[in-house]
């Protein structure tokens, strides 16, 4: 924004103070204002409107005439009812200025927004709220939410609907998340099988079922759970390689609107790699609660039928056995999955080792090792094994949350937000949403703005909501109430932060409308703000009848105490003493009729509020709703009733912010008709001379002392109380005297007395009822409480029944009605003889017997009730004992094992695992009893004797061939030998010993044997022959002995070539080795240079210094640098350890120290019990000043001997030295390496007390590493530059024919580069990237493509146009030489390589006069 653009600029920079009209009145503009027509910029003198009083009227006017207004409102006097009657008539003239867009409305809580808008609502429905946090339901369908439904355009929705699903899907994730978190039962392993370590395992094909014993195995008690328990596992094994079951997906779409549309809640949207499973759960603690419940239902249903005893005795025992186990159950799950799972995972490591040794098992079902077997870990092991699955699923679900951006939805949705905006009249939000929304506010192009609670407001908040498209500022606050809060107090007090745009104005001479009628108090309270803050504020006539505070003798109040505050956790303040009074005395005026609602706590401090809260909690049935606030939240609303509480009470005599007169305002102005404080007076009148204008007020209203005086309505008596105890006096709002009055019982209230139910509509008379309950005898008479229901005649009676038997029944049954319960021996239909009720007939009665008759299917008695009726010949039983059937294809025929399934049920597969011998090989293999061994793939070895008479090699399974062991066999050619696989035939071809074999010169063959005789002898012959050089050639060899030629000659020159090379080392090559002095061999002498981390070069001469390649020696005391020395080392991010009782650094380990090394004595003692010679924090020295002093005075810096001197171990080379003398000589010289110890030059580098030096070095050391190797980055582009100059040479190059040797060379340069790129993407892939070609090679390339420009150069001469033999062989040296080693090149083979160069291009110069030589033996070289 620019100076020019700055909305209201001339009264915001340039303070004028004379405001002007907006731009859109003009003279002819004319309004209607409450029904009558008249010109904004010709008001007419003495016009009233809407019953507003004179500043009212004042302000009302400068509002809709001037383009900036500053109204201000104390307490009560009506700032919002003028702002809604400003909004109110630019509504109802909207045509002059809507074209522009619509009026903008600020609040700066939600609170106050809300009851603008509200008041907003009657005048028009084209209005929009901002923001999600409105707690007023009529405006939930203005609100910019509800205002997008189907508003939007297909571009949004389509962005919209994707976004749903995403969300939707991260609910899933974040739902099982809380599921598995608050988890009360086992979870079903299928949703493990995401996991690796599962789904290789063989727990992923065992039934669910099995999966739980195994678990539960302990509680269950199982003695033979090594054999029996996971009966799937065996069957399972074999199918370990199944294709994974994919998992199920969900998605969730609940409260995807208020989602997306709360937009001031609204976070960036989450995308989900993939989706999960719904949480299913194996078994959980409900569901054995609620087996529990059935069980002793059915238990209780036994026990209460007639027959009761009987069928208990039958069945319960049964009943009482499975409860038993089911508590068992629930008390050991209940230990283990309400404790966090992660104790289990001490075994994490054993459990993971014994994970991988299953995975790679693929014949696990043959392993007899007990420790690779499921069903013989102990219990804990088994928990753990669980645990660390639950963990690793959860650690998954993290991963599957991944954050992206929303930047397309976010902008496609403010742009259709703004269209919305502009279709509406008013738009409100809070300051936080304007400054939030300032793209869309300058879209929105509103001409009006109206700002409530202006004063209150940070003038940076007020002047990002405006825009340059501003014509109309409304400002509607009062300075005098609470200022603008910041976080900094100290900034915003010395730059002015506090002071907000509107009391700038003020203090600017803009013109400022006060509204002087106060509606609120009544005249006693409002004179505590009056003349003291508010000088000309009046009362309005409604003030003055205002109702007293019922059961309260003044309706203005100070309660002066001395109990003092405390300091809470937070820093704020408490007073125990108000909390507890304040509570007593709302909980009074409550039970004296008021409503919660009319009742405000008001707290100083935060802490107060909270504990008022904690307070109300112990009447929270009375309290529930009455409002606990601090002060500074609660500006601009009001209460029939405020509880006030100062809380300040010390011996410092502070009182904080209660000076401060904007807050004292605010506190002093909340309440209606009652107003009671509680507080320190002497202390605040010390501080404040505000609160000394306040006490003379209060003492003049006598409204100033120790105890707040009550006043029963009912007896007129009056308590005093001073603290919590005294309410004890009033318990039930009035007195302690009794009520007594008489109740239409006719007995009188013996409560104490009480202001709630005068009527007694509630009250319950606990006297004795004797009312009589029946016409027979005046003997029976109601014995309950008076307050209880008499009920029917219950007093016992006995009476002969029809039939025959005499019963004891109440008074009030018919003895016709009563079912007789004598038991009568009766002889039933099954023979049985059985006592029934008389009642019920001998056909419906059942037999009480057990049932006796065998079942025929299984043999087992039956444990039924006899049942002759019901199924009698259990056709339709089913068997609940223990199977005694032999398993399903069991084939152990020694002792078969017997089915652990119930009766009824189908025996279940035999899968014990048994020893089997295999019919097809000699071979025996542990397999599930059902079945065949021979259906196994044998892949034991294989135990046949071949014709060789070796023991087959090859498994079972695979067909035996021919013998590969291998054996020592003669070859007859050389007569050698050698191993061969025992079927192979030997021959020459397989011998790799030296030949045996004479060359026709006499000399030996020098080759294998399986290789043919070498053709050229290369023995070295004596000679003495000399060389072009001057040289006597001593040395030849044996093939080349006949050629006489120079060139060979020169090759064997062994004389010493004695060259003073450029790094000052003599040559040590030959004059053969060095041709000549034209190329030298290189420098094979020792570096010998100090690299800057003080290691020394260890690489020759001949080679450029190299990154030190030693381990790097920086530790610290939480991890040691594993990176070789020349690499960078990265800081260590952990707390630093530099701490101490006298003082603590606050930076990490690698930074530099905020604090430097603790100057104190060390107060530890040696353990020849003399005093440490060190200083606090560092490791104390092994020396002592006493026992060792000839060691410790011993003179090197020359301040040894001093009597305070401390000393410093160093923990590098464990030398001791003068502290004093040991600071002088880290600080000598300025040069970059690592600091050393005085005495022995070693690096100092894990001495704690020195870190600082050591960091900065390492960071120069660092620095310089950068330079020499670069970064990555700068690598990547220096080698992209490279390979664009190979491919111009390449080009280039391409013109030159019979250059084979000129382009592989370039190719081999272009192909260093190349897979110096290969490297480094995929060095990119793993957490540490080692930099793949650095600074040193790249510098080495550089010089050998300018070599190869400058020799194509000379070689694309025009003189060049026919190839002579000696410039190919100039240009094949030259090119031997450039690349002989792939990443150097030195400086001494540079300059050799450029003289070659120039020897070439003087060829070439004089190659035409050689040219009639040349002409029948050279080709064209230039195209």
């Amino acid at each position: 924004m620019s100076l020019d653009d700055f909305p209201m600029e001339k009264y915001i920079i340039h303070a004028e103070k004379v405001a002007k009209p907006p731009k859109y009145l003009n003279e002819t503009v004319s309004y209607d204002v409450d029904g009558a027509k008249l010109y904004p910029l010709f008001w007419p003198d003495g016009a009233s409107h809407y019953g507003l009083n004179d500043s009212q009227q004042a302000a009302f006017r400068a509002a809709l005439t001037q383009e900036i207004a500053v109204i201000q409102g104390p307490p009560g006097t009506g700032k919002t009812f003028i702002g809604l009657k400003i909004a109110q008539t630019l509504l109802k003239n909207r045509t002059i200025w809507h074209e522009r867009g619509p009026i903008l409305v600020i609040c700066y809580t939600n609170h106050a927004l809300d009851q603008f808008l509200e008041g907003i609502m009657p005048f028009t429905k084209d209005l929009l709220r901002i923001g999600g946090r409105s707690k007023n339901e009529n405006l939930n369908k203005y609100n910019l939410r509800n205002s997008k439904v189907q508003r939007k355009s297909e571009a949004f929705y389509q962005i919209y609907r994707e976004l749903k699903i995403c969300l939707g899907k991260l609910k899933s994730i974040d739902n099982e998340f809380e599921n598995i978190l608050n988890y009360d039962g086992i979870i079903d392993f299928s949703s493990f099988d995401v996991l690796p370590h599962y789904r290789n395992s063989p727990f992923r094909h065992i039934a669910k079922e099995d999966i739980t014993s195994w678990l539960l195995a302990e509680v269950n008690g199982d003695g033979e759970e090594t054999d029996t328990m996971l009966p799937t596992l065996n069957v399972a094994l074999p199918m370990i390689s199944k294709t994974v079951p994919k998992s199920s997906k969900t998605d969730s779409d609940d409260e995807i609107n208020s989602e997306f549309d709360d937009r001031e809640q609204e976070a960036d949207i989450i995308e989900i790699e993939g989706d999960v499973a719904n949480l299913v759960p194996l078994i959980t603690l409900r569901e054995i609660q609620l087996k529990i419940y059935q069980l002793k239902c059915k238990l209780e249903e036994f026990i209460q039928t007639p027959l009761g005893v009987i069928r208990e005795s039958l069945e319960g025992d049964n009943i009482r056995e499975r409860l038993f186990q089911l508590y068992q159950t629930y008390d050991y799950l209940q230990n283990l999955v309400r404790v966090d799972f992660r104790i289990h995972l001490y075994r994490k490591n054993v459990l993971e080792n014994f994970l991988m040794r299953l995975r790679n098992l693929n014949k696990y079902r043959h392993c007899s090792n007990p420790d690779m077997d499921p069903r013989l870990m102990n219990p804990d092991d088994r928990w753990a094994l669980y645990s660390m699955w639950l963990q690793q699923y959860l650690q998954y679900l993290g991963r599957k949350r991944k954050q992206k951006k929303y930047k397309i939805y976010s902008e496609q949705r403010d742009i259709e937000d703004v269209k919305i905006m502009r279709e509406n009249l008013v738009v409100g939000m809070t300051t936080t949403g304007a400054a939030r929304l300032r793209a869309s506010l300058e879209a929105l192009r509103s001409p009006i703005v109206i700002v409530e609670e202006a004063a209150e407001v940070l003038e940076s908040h007020i002047v990002t909501a405006l825009t340059v498209r501003c014509q109309h500022l409304i400002l509607i606050g009062d300075h005098k109430q609470l200022k603008p809060s910041t976080a900094n107090y100290k900034i915003a007090t010395q730059y002015g932060l506090e002071v907000s745009l509107f009391e700038r104005m003020v203090n600017n001479d803009l013109q400022c409308y006060t509204l002087d009628v106060q509606h609120r108090m009544k005249p006693k309270i409002c004179n505590l703000i009056r003349p003291t803050i508010y000088p000309h504020l009046l009362d309005h006539t409604s003030v003055m009848r205002r109702p007293s505070i019922q059961g309260v003798v003044p309706d203005l109040f100070f309660i002066d105490h001395k109990y003092p505050e405390e300091l809470c956790d937070n820093s704020s303040k408490k007073n125990i003493h108000e909390a507890k009074y304040l509570i007593n005395l709302a909980k009074y005026l409550i039970l004296n009729g008021y409503e919660s609602d009319n009742i405000t706590i008001l707290a100083a401090y935060l802490g107060q509020m909270f504990e008022m809260q904690r307070e109300r909690k112990k009447n929270d049935m009375l309290l529930a709703n009455v409002r606990i606030a601090v002060l500074d939240n609660y500006q601009g609303e009001e209460s029939d009733i405020i509880l006030l509480s100062l809380v300040r009470n010390n011996s410092d005599n502070k009182i904080g912010f209660l000076k401060i007169e904007n807050r004292v305002c605010v506190a002093l102005s909340r309440a209606r008709n009652g107003l009671y404080i509680m507080g320190n007076m002497d202390m605040l009148c010390n501080n404040s001379s505000l609160w000394r204008d306040v006490k003379k007020t209060l003492e003049a209203e006598n409204a100033l002392g120790k105890s707040l005086e009550l006043r029963c309505s009912i007896h007129d008596t009056i308590t005093e109380v001073e603290c919590e105890d005294d309410f004890a006096k009033v318990p039930e709002g009035g007195c302690t005297l009794k009520c007594g009055t008489e109740l239409s019982c006719g007995h009188i209230c013996n409560n104490v007395c009480h202001i709630q139910d005068r009527d007694h509509n509630i009250y319950k008379c606990y006297e004795h009822c004797g009312r009589r309950l029946c016409d027979k005898t005046e003997t029976h008479i109601c014995k309950k409480k008076c307050f209880e229901e008499c009920g029917p005649c219950d007093y016992p009676v006995t009476h002969m029944l029809p039939c025959g038997h005499e019963a004891t029944i109440p008074c009030h049954i018919d003895p016709l009605d009563h079912k007789c319960s004598t038991l009568v021996s009766t002889t039933l239909e099954c023979n049985h003889v059985a006592n029934r009720p008389c009642y019920i007939p001998t056909e419906d009665f059942p037999c009480p017997h057990p049932c006796d008759n065998r079942v025929e299917q299984c043999g087992h008695a039956c444990t039924r009730l006899c049942h002759v009726k019901d199924d009698p010949d259990h056709l339709q039983y089913k068997c609940q004992k223990p199977c005694v059937k032999s398993r399903l294809g069991c084939t152990s025929l020694k002792e078969p094992h017997v089915c652990r399934r119930r009766c009824f049920e189908e025996c279940e597969p035999c899968t014990v695992d048994v020893k089997k011998k295999r019919t097809l090989c000699p071979h025996v293999y542990k397999v599930p009893c059902n079945s065949d061994v021979d259906e196994i793939v044998c892949e034991k070895p294989c135990k046949t004797l071949l014709p060789c008479n070796h023991i087959c090699k090859k498994k079972c399974f695979e067909t035996c061939g021919p013998c590969s062991i291998k054996v020592e066999k003669n070859i007859p050619a050389c007569g050698h030998k050698t191993k061969l696989s025992c079927f192979e035939t030997p021959e020459r071809k397989h011998c790799n010993k030296q030949c045996n074999q004479t060359l026709p010169c006499g000399h030996g063959c020098t080759n294998k044997c399986s290789q043919p005789c070498t053709a050229k002898c290369l023995h070295m012959k004596d000679c003495d022959l000399m060389s072009p050089c001057g040289h006597n050639v001593k040395k030849i060899s044996c093939y080349e002995n006949c050629n006489n030629y120079d060139l060979i000659l020169l090759k064997y020159c062994t004389a010493p070539c004695g060259v003073k090379l450029k790094c000052d080392h003599i040559c040590k090559g030959t004059c053969g080795a060095c041709f000549q002095g034209r190329i030298h061999q290189r420098c094979g002498e020792k570096c010998g240079v100090y690299l800057v981390c003080n290691h020394e070069c260890p690489i020759p001469c001949r080679e450029a210094c190299k990154p030190c390649e030693k381990n790097c020696t920086y530790r610290c005391d939480h991890s040691v640098c594993k990176k070789k020395c020349g690499e960078i080392c990265v800081k260590c991010a952990e707390q630093c350890p530099r701490k101490c009782v006298h003082q603590a650094c606050k930076k990490k380990c690698g930074d530099i120290c905020s604090v430097g090394p603790c100057e104190e004595p060390c107060p530890k003692s040696l353990q020849c019990g003399h005093p440490c010679i060190g200083f606090c924090n560092d490791r104390c020295p092994r020396k002592c000043r006493i026992c060792d002093n000839d060691e410790v005075s011993e003179i090197f810096f020359g301040t040894e001997d001093d009597e305070d001197a401390r000393f410093v171990e160093l923990q590098d080379c464990k030398h001791i030295l003068e502290s004093t003398g040991m600071e002088n000589w880290l600080n000598q010289g300025d040069e970059i390496q690592m600091k050393v110890c005085p005495k022995c030059k070693a690096s100092v580098v894990n001495t704690q007390r020195y870190s600082d030096y050591v960091k900065r070095a390492i960071i120069d050391i660092n620095n310089i590493k950068q330079r020499l190797i670069g970064s990555h980055k700068q690598n990547e582009e220096r080698r992209e530059r490279l390979l664009e100059q190979v491919a111009f040479i390449q080009e280039k190059s391409n013109k030159l024919l019979g250059m084979t040797h000129l382009r592989n060379s370039i190719k081999k340069i272009e192909g260093r580069l190349q897979s110096s790129k290969q490297v480094s993407l995929k060095s990119g892939k793993s957490n540490r990237v080692k930099q793949p070609i650095d600074g040193i090679v790249l510098q080495a390339l550089t010089s050998k493509i300018q070599l190869l420009r400058y020799l194509l150069d000379v070689c694309c001469m025009p003189e060049n146009i026919f190839m002579s033999p000696e410039m190919k062989a100039q240009i094949t040296f030259i090119l031997d030489t450039l690349v002989r080693d792939e990443d150097q090149i030195t400086v001494q083979e540079i300059e050799d390589i450029e003289l070659e160069i120039n020897r070439l291009r003087r060829i070439v110069e004089i190659h035409p006069r050689l040219l009639p030589k040349y002409a029948t033996d050279t080709v064209t070289v230039w195209v």
